[in-house]
């Protein structure tokens, strides 16, 4: 992810972060928020290799959501919050080798 965003950056002049989530909203949240609307943010998602249920209690096996439900619905509000805001979004999803597309993407920017 770190050579797309220097080749994003190099290509296009423009200044880049990287991050990953599904906590980046949150922790960086007010340097996303606070660009006057002029970013444009790229989120790149990919399918799990290996789900694991959330047990619903601590002492229990039933789940009824798993990681990567979770996972998912928090990068879809991510997406949303940067939407409501008013920022531009693209988003990218990979459903097998996600590495790959990433050096594939990042190729198209040389």
């Amino acid at each position: 992810m770190q050579t797309l965003r220097t080749a994003i950056q190099k290509r296009y002049r423009v200044a880049t972060t990287v991050g990953y989530g599904p906590r980046f909203l949150h922790s960086t949240g007010q340097l996303h928020k606070g660009d006057a609307g002029k970013g444009l943010f790229i989120q790149l998602s990919a399918e799990m290799s290996e789900d694991v249920p959330i047990p619903d209690q601590p002492d229990r096996a039933e789940s009824s959501i798993t990681f990567g439900v979770l996972k998912t619905a928090q990068m879809l509000g991510d997406r949303r919050a940067l939407q409501t805001a008013g920022r531009r979004v693209i988003a990218f999803h990979f459903r097998q080798d996600a590495s790959g597309a990433i050096q594939k993407l990042t190729g198209f920017l040389d």
